[in-house]
């Protein structure tokens, strides 16, 4: 069982395309941590 999820912000959530992941995370990965975290999975950055 998958108890908690660790990422790393630089080059995984943010990254250096512009207007894509720059500034801020591409909205599928927000949706997609969204769902991680209401299955009770613990996100870690």
């Amino acid at each position: 069982m998958i108890k908690a999820i660790i990422l790393d912000v630089d080059g995984v959530i943010i990254g250096e395309k512009i207007g894509y992941n720059s500034p801020h995370p591409h909205p599928d990965v927000v949706t997609a941590l969204k769902k991680v975290r209401e299955k009770g999975i613990a996100i870690c950055l």
